[in-house]
């Protein structure tokens, strides 16, 4: 922590300044948040007045000399103002020979706000590791591998003519995806985080193969845009699409807000995608301790976290089956 302002730090103000005047000096020790006071002068005794020796009067005693009266010396005493606890800038401060000595105005100073929006907020993926985290996340498994010897040798065996060439499964990206994202109350904190995954998923997947619709609570309740009067039911794409949800699954949810989904109707979500075929991750900003363990039996949850990369990724849990 740093020491506060001593009058050692005014003195070394004044050095660096050098002020010629005691209104430049009073000046800097405002800005200190201290108050200066010139130093007493000793003022310099008057000379005694000459002392004429009163008119004689004729007695017949002789006159009785008199004295000169001593001079006090007068100190002047500077009392200080009333607020020493601090200073307040009313505007800028001229010098005598006119340069300014605080040239910005109270008014031209950043408010709290300003200096508040201006700080850059870290995402909550590492930019250099996004682009990986998603191609990651959004890869179906497709029969686009190598050739499937055993398959190719059982076929043969069978006496069945080959119409294609059986493959080996491998991830690819998915040709489309569905970015759901919760736009609750409890993702407020994490909106500027959503945009920045849209902006994302968009690059990596083409923003023509990419579907962005919103919804609160869950998607069963309603899902579209902005330019909607009414968000109609999801529409499920088909079984290539991945499905990205932005959201935390209702686990932020504040005690004074029902509109939350519950675990119930995101376990009948994950069961409407699972009839369908469809993959589903969902990017959650809480860590893994804190998920409901039936969501996490069925959807693919990643830690939408600094610390999270491809191959945590790669190794996340699969929702299970049946």
């Amino acid at each position: 922590m740093r020491p506060p302002i001593s009058s050692a730090d005014l003195l070394r103000a004044f050095r660096a300044l050098s002020p010629s005047t005691e209104k430049e000096k009073r000046s800097i020790a405002q800005v200190l948040g201290l108050q200066w006071t010139p130093p007493a002068v000793l003022m310099k005794a008057l000379p005694p007045r000459s002392q004429e020796p009163a008119p004689a009067v004729a007695t017949p005693s002789a006159p009785v000399p008199t004295s000169p009266v001593p001079q006090r010396e007068s100190i002047p005493v500077a009392h200080p103002g009333s607020g020493t606890a601090g200073f307040t800038i009313s505007g800028p401060e001229k010098r005598d020979d006119g340069a300014m000595l605080w040239p910005t105005a109270p008014g031209d100073f950043e408010s709290a706000g300003a200096i508040a929006a201006a700080v850059e907020v870290a995402p909550l993926f590492v930019p250099r590791w996004t682009r990986a985290i998603l191609s990651t996340s959004l890869a179906v498994r497709s029969a686009i591998g190598p050739a499937d010897i055993r398959e190719i040798v059982s076929e043969i065996a069978r006496g069945r003519l080959l119409r294609r060439l059986p493959r080996l499964p491998a991830a690819t990206m998915a040709p489309r995806v569905d970015v759901l994202v919760d736009v609750g109350d409890s993702m407020l904190p994490f909106a500027e985080d959503q945009r920045g995954v849209i902006k994302a998923v968009q690059t990596v997947a083409g923003s023509d193969s990419v579907r962005i619709l919103k919804f609160t609570g869950s998607p069963l309740r309603g899902a579209g845009t902005d330019e909607m009067d009414e968000w109609p039911a999801y529409s499920f794409p088909s079984s290539r699409t991945h499905v990205l949800m932005l959201t935390d699954l209702g686990i932020g949810r504040p005690p004074t807000i029902d509109t939350q989904a519950g675990v119930e109707e995101w376990r009948r979500f994950a069961w409407e995608l699972r009839r369908r075929g469809i993959s589903c991750t969902a990017f959650v900003p809480y860590p893994a301790k804190r998920w409901p363990l039936a969501l996490a039996r069925r959807f693919r949850l990643v830690e939408w976290d600094r610390a999270t990369t491809a191959g945590s990724v790669r190794f996340s849990r699969r929702p299970e089956k049946g």
